[in-house]
């Protein structure tokens, strides 16, 4: 199964408000499906809520379902998470090169003086 929570994911991509202390998980992704629904995005919104398999979820059944079957909401939500683990893994990349930069910077300058 997917090792990314897609709800987070999609949070922060879409600027919804993170999950607050007193929402548990499966209520943090409905509601960022519906909202995500309401963007017009409703196969993000089946990703966020199938990220965690919940089918038995009347939101996810009906209101969602209509178009998808499961196994072509699994595939995509599949290559988003291989798509979000390659761009943080270029993140991780470009902090790295930047930390290595900085030192070289300061030890040119050290050795300057």
């Amino acid at each position: 199964m997917l090792h990314l929570n897609l709800a987070e994911e999609y949070a922060k991509l879409f600027h919804v408000p993170s999950q607050t202390s007193v929402e548990t998980g499966w209520q943090f992704r409905e509601r960022v499906a519906r909202n995500l629904q309401e963007m017009g995005k409703p196969l993000l919104a089946h990703e966020v809520l199938f990220n965690r398999r919940m089918s038995g979820d009347p939101f996810a059944r009906l209101e969602l379902s209509s178009g998808f079957c499961d196994e072509f909401v699994t595939q995509i939500s599949q290559q988003t998470e291989v798509a979000f683990q390659h761009q943080r893994k270029q993140q991780e990349r470009r902090e790295k090169q930047q930390r290595l930069l900085t030192i070289i910077c300061f030890w040119q300058k050290s050795e300057a003086k």
